[in-house]
């Protein structure tokens, strides 16, 4: 899937807790050690590869976490949750949904759900539903506090890699396609300012062969990809653990942006933690059981009625 819109960033600032001790730009990685790191947010480009070649990973991943359920809404990326409900990140918004090449119209009678985390203040999501979305199970939500440590899929619809930095790493391309790659949860973090509140897991480029630690389909966010979904596996069952919301630098990806430091300097990713957020996510989406059950008392009504009813569900 490709498309030339584009879209919007916001900058963040961020207090990391992490269990990896080394120091990145921006804010310290270390046991206990609060820190700041200054975000861009992502909102309409492809995942940038920094180990394979920068047009790979256009087709779903053997060990698939979801390829199919990552669709485009205003120019970024967005989660198809299921029974017709649609995650994304706040900046986005809710609209209607391109999602397998089929567009699916953003249903006027259901009011798109924020999370108020203080006053005046939310997290960097967007619950909203469309008409007749596709029959799919529900996705599953990342409970617990494991992330850290943790390999992580990404998938979304943002900027594909451009001209290379030696060195350091890439610039942003201006063509967008859905893309997926991997990376290590560094840990978790704060994100405060402005109207956003809310904890995220944090992720980093890391260089990939050169003595550097990055996985082979190493891989961060680019413009367009806020809303896209962050996936973990938990108990042999794949996850949505996070929604891409923002990274540390615009226009580029490096897995050194300071040379003058010894060491590699790598820019870094923020995404929505949704294992805080579980129980308003599952809240605010009815259970499928529930849906079912609401079907079943609607048996004994007329074919009109019932297909006003299935159309508001």
């Amino acid at each position: 899937m490709q498309t030339g819109s584009s879209g919007i960033f916001l900058v963040f600032t961020m207090r990391l807790r992490t269990g990896r001790g080394r120091l990145l730009a921006g804010f310290g990685l270390g046991f206990g050690l609060a820190s700041i790191l200054t975000l861009t947010a992502p909102s309409a480009h492809a995942v940038i590869l920094g180990g394979v070649d920068g047009t790979a990973n256009t087709t779903a991943p053997a060990d698939d976490p979801g390829w199919d359920r990552v669709g485009l809404v205003n120019g970024s990326s967005a989660v198809y949750l299921g029974n017709d409900f649609v995650l994304s990140a706040k900046h986005v918004d809710a609209g209607n949904l391109l999602l397998n090449g089929t567009s699916y119209t953003l249903d006027p009678t259901y009011t798109p759900q924020y999370l108020e985390t203080a006053p005046g203040q939310f997290a960097d999501l967007v619950i909203f539903r469309v008409i007749n979305g596709p029959t799919m199970n529900f996705m599953p939500i990342y409970s617990g506090s494991g992330e850290a440590g943790s390999t992580a899929t990404l998938i979304g619809i943002g900027a594909d890699r451009g001209t290379e930095v030696p060195n350091q790493g890439w610039l942003w391309d201006t063509n967008h396609t859905m893309r997926w790659g991997q990376n290590i949860v560094d840990g978790s973090a704060t994100v405060n300012q402005g109207s956003f509140f809310y904890q995220a897991l944090v992720t980093d480029f890391d260089r990939v062969g050169l003595g550097g630690s990055g996985l082979a389909n190493e891989a961060t966010g680019a413009f367009g990809d806020s809303g896209g979904g962050l996936f973990i596996k938990q108990g042999g069952v794949w996850k949505l653990a996070g929604i891409m919301a923002g990274v540390t630098q615009d226009g580029r990806s490096f897995y050194d942006n300071n040379t003058s430091l010894p060491g590699d300097q790598p820019d870094q990713m923020g995404s929505v933690r949704l294992s805080a957020y579980s129980n308003w996510i599952l809240s605010t989406i009815p259970e499928p059981s529930t849906v079912a059950s609401g079907a079943i008392g609607l048996a004994g009504l007329v074919v009109a009625i019932l297909r006003r009813r299935r159309c508001a569900s």
